[in-house]
């Protein structure tokens, strides 16, 4: 996968997280210490400096929900797989490995689900700390109404239902095309090409 293309996913997951972290700060320390015009002539580097930041928390996020996808394996069906002649059943990193070493667009195209699995699954990660934080904000700095808490708190649970959705569905479209390709990639190596 292009390095290019990691770049992209590792700090959309870490924006993701920029947007909680900051609003959990104002919620702790409010906004009157924010001062746009001590940054006057300095935006360039907040810019780098946030674009930094974020980097690193999306790799941070990515392992944490790497992590947590894994503890439910058993739920997305993680390690299923065809049994090899000896009864054994390969793991998904064994199948990514083989079909990696065959390259190609088959390498290419899987490569591309998995980054979008990443991308969703962190994105749930992310989700779950934004929705508490984003309804202790709007309930402390704002007027609104228990309804329009409430309403805030449901679209986030949507949009964490819709994410988790996704991230199955991709999961599963991912598993499948990999055991296709695996299965493809071991004939390959069978035949010697």
């Amino acid at each position: 996968m292009a390095t290019t293309a990691i770049f992209a996913e590792i700090l959309i997951v870490g924006l993701e997280a920029a947007a909680w972290l900051s609003l959990l700060i104002v919620t702790i320390f409010g906004t009157g210490w924010i001062g746009s015009d001590e940054l006057e002539g300095w935006e360039a580097l907040v810019t780098v400096l946030v674009l930094a930041a974020a980097y690193v928390l999306g790799i941070v996020i990515d392992r944490l929900a790497d992590t947590a996808w894994g503890e439910l394996a058993w739920i997305h069906r993680w390690r299923k797989g065809t049994r090899d002649e000896d009864g054994e059943r390969p793991s998904v990193p064994v199948k990514r490995l083989t079909v990696m070493a065959q390259g190609g667009a088959m390498a290419n195209f899987l490569e591309y689900q998995r980054s979008r699995l990443r991308v969703a699954r962190a994105t749930i990660v992310n989700l779950v700390v934004a929705i508490p934080i984003a309804a202790v904000y709007v309930g402390r700095n704002t007027d609104a109404t228990g309804t329009q808490l409430t309403a805030l708190i449901l679209v986030g649970v949507g949009l964490l239902a819709v994410s988790i959705f996704a991230a199955a569905r991709i999961q599963e479209a991912f598993e499948k095309r990999l055991g296709e390709a695996y299965e493809i990639a071991v004939r390959l190596m069978e035949r010697g090409t």
